[in-house]
């Protein structure tokens, strides 16, 4: 899940933040960098 990423990169776990690192999270998988799963 995206807060979990935000916490492990020592990131602010705020709706804002994390809506931004799903939205980059997204992108990476579309390009081939990240396998998506699931459930998320």
């Amino acid at each position: 899940m995206a807060k979990q990423v935000c916490g492990e990169l020592g990131m602010s776990q705020e709706p804002a933040r994390s809506e931004a690192m799903r939205s980059k999270l997204n992108r990476l998988a579309e390009r081939g960098w990240l396998r998506k799963l699931a459930d998320g």
